[in-house]
């Protein structure tokens, strides 16, 4: 009788789940921004790039700038640490400031509506209207967690800037068009076509811009609107209140200011830029003091400018 009780018990021991082996509260990181490219460079923001001093916008050569994407934390309050590597580069601005290396914060994240910084009245350290010169107050608009940094700021966001190469684009230009790297001919793209009669957004796949002249030739061309495009490219991926603030700093960029003259034979090329391909720009890690479970969500766009016909 003892042995059939150490046997039941023995059982009953095994069936129950190691502790290091429970599923643990999962902490959401999204990420947003855009890269324009242009010239012999291209920038990756959160802001238009056309906004901003020229002199700031490219770095000399061939280099691509990662400019400020806006990163977001959702889930369980928690402790930890935060790191944005510029994977084929250098990290070249931050906010806030980091408590540690080119990008490392140490935060403090949960739900609380905060107006001030924990024991520091410096100001600027506490949700500023404008980040680098840019306006920011859109970019809280997005239900995150609020986040204090080791050094007392206070925000609901971070965002940096990194240089990177500008090759691992999977669109490359080309004298008319541009050329596909292999792999990437079926991925989802958006033509912007300027004309005096407003905007045309004409929805393609990318191997189709390899040859641009027969595209316009052979389609009619219908007014359109970028926003539902990004709404879809998204889906399951960011939040829309995301995809809006995303919208409301770009969308005089991509319908008005940044479009080339309808007369010029140029349009522009929109797309989701390939999970794979942002690993080559930047790595997010994020390492809390809970040991809870992080899952990485990132919504980047690559803007570019081609040729639809030989000038």
């Amino acid at each position: 009788m003892i042995h059939i009780l150490v046997l039941m018990a023995a059982a009953l021991l095994t069936a129950q789940p190691a502790a290091e082996g429970r599923e643990m509260p999962v902490v959401e990181v999204h990420e947003w921004g855009v890269i324009t490219t242009g010239g012999q460079g291209a920038v990756m923001a959160a802001h238009p790039a056309g906004e901003a001093d020229p002199s700031t916008l490219y770095m000399p050569g061939d280099v691509l700038v990662d400019r400020a994407p806006v990163v977001y934390f959702y889930g369980p309050p928690f402790t930890g640490r935060f790191t944005v590597e510029a994977v084929s580069g250098e990290i070249t601005t931050t906010w806030p400031v980091p408590s540690s290396g080119p990008a490392t914060w140490r935060i403090t994240a949960d739900w609380a509506e905060r107006d001030s910084a924990p024991g520091d009245v410096l100001a600027g350290r506490v949700h500023p209207s404008t980040i680098d010169g840019w306006d920011a107050t859109g970019w809280r608009v997005p239900q995150s967690m609020t986040l204090v940094t080791g050094e007392g700021y206070v925000d609901k966001l971070l965002y940096y800037e990194c240089t990177v190469d500008p090759g691992l684009l999977p669109l490359q230009p080309a004298e008319v068009g541009v050329d596909v790297a292999e792999g990437f001919e079926d991925m989802p793209v958006a033509l912007l076509i300027p004309s005096c009669a407003g905007l045309t957004v004409m929805p393609v796949n990318a191997s189709v811009l390899e040859n641009p002249v027969e595209l316009m030739r052979n389609s009619a061309l219908v007014s359109g609107d970028l926003l539902p495009f990004l709404y879809g490219w998204s889906r399951d991926i960011v939040d829309v209140e995301e995809v809006d603030a995303l919208w409301g700093s770009w969308r005089r960029t991509l319908t008005v200011d940044g479009l080339p003259s309808p007369e010029s034979g140029r349009a522009l090329v929109v797309y989701r830029v390939p999970e794979s391909i942002l690993e080559g720009i930047s790595r997010l890690e994020l390492e809390t003091d809970e040991g809870f479970t992080v899952e990485y969500d990132r919504f980047i766009l690559c803007v570019s400018e081609i040729a639809f016909r030989r000038e």
